[in-house]
């Protein structure tokens, strides 16, 4: 069996007074048109977050014109340009983006706002330090991943002995949420006396967390945990760390479906929920909201924060 543990976590940035509780999308003025894009429709957490958006459209009863990119089917820099600049073709006034990377995608965010098109950043932070050089104000409407980390590894790392060794599969280097989780497990591998044996980048996928579990394995035999930056290599690393000589305790990040059987076997221990619907749900209602109150860019809250929560296994 497995439990949902909710901990919602407080506001850490933008305005005073804002959450995504208070905003009150069904207020809006019909037809609002509101484009969405994600790096791809085939990873499981931007599914979650595309299902999510068209039911927040269908509940809008009207006032939402939900367009979405064409699904990209790998998840390219390039490919999402293109599809943000077919919805600004499609004359949106809001834009709402879960961006794979910040630099490839500021000229079609910057060429956006000069056309008066309302931007919000949702899950994948953009890079703040990079908006800030190109004079861009963004709002971000989301967890903190540091925060969401921070909770699963405790969780995990609680189990073991002071100074055993702890293994790291991470994301993307290029991606900030990616960077927040690494930097929560290794300041909690610290916190709890344990060792980093290495860090091993993978691709948010099964084959590429089978990979990295792999290489850490056989180069630290000794290792007592993994810690996964997402659900799908944490399936991929355990399939890896079933036929070693000793249990390897194994965490994961996002809690999509697939994780769920190795949850309740107790393959995968623990895993965070960022409920992807709630989120996207925060993000367009920020979106329509700017647009019917004719709000404009610089005046939107910087930071939006959205609960997460910790899903364990429980014998």
């Amino acid at each position: 069996m497995w439990r949902l543990v909710m901990r919602r976590i407080r506001r850490w940035g933008g305005l005073l007074g804002w959450c995504a509780c208070s905003l009150q999308p069904l207020q809006a003025d019909p037809g609002i048109r509101v484009g969405l894009s994600v790096p791809s429709s085939r990873q499981m957490f931007f599914r979650a977050l595309l299902d999510g958006a068209q039911h927040y459209a269908a509940q809008a009863h009207g006032h939402l014109q939900l367009i979405v990119a064409p699904a990209a089917i790998s998840a390219e820099a390039s490919a999402q340009v293109d599809g943000i600049r077919y919805l600004l073709r499609a004359q949106v006034q809001a834009l709402v983006v879960d961006p794979l990377e910040t630099a490839p995608l500021l000229p079609v965010l910057q060429a956006a706002l000069q056309q008066g098109v309302r931007v919000i950043n949702v899950d994948n932070k953009l890079d703040a330090r990079l908006l800030a050089d190109n004079g861009l104000l963004i709002p971000y409407v989301g967890p903190g991943n540091y925060r969401g980390a921070t909770l699963v590894a405790d969780y995990l790392l609680q189990r073991l002995a002071p100074g055993s060794l702890v293994g790291i599969i991470d994301g993307p280097l290029e991606t900030i949420n990616n960077r927040a989780r690494r930097e929560a497990f290794i300041d909690a591998i610290r916190r709890h006396q344990l060792r980093l044996a290495a860090v091993e980048e993978g691709r948010w996928d099964v084959i590429s967390g089978q990979a990295a579990a792999r290489q850490l394995l056989q180069q630290y035999p000794q290792i007592q945990a993994l810690l996964c930056a997402n659900d799908m290599m944490a399936i991929g690393a355990q399939l890896v760390a079933a036929g070693h000589p000793h249990r390897v305790l194994i965490s994961g990040y996002d809690n999509v479906p697939e994780v769920h059987l190795a949850l309740q076997k107790g393959d995968v221990l623990a895993t965070v929920d960022q409920h992807p619907a709630q989120q996207i749900g925060s993000a367009l209602a920020l979106a329509m909201q700017a647009v019917n109150q004719q709000q404009s860019q610089d005046s939107l809250p910087g930071i939006v924060q959205t609960p997460v929560g910790l899903v364990i296994h429980e014998p």
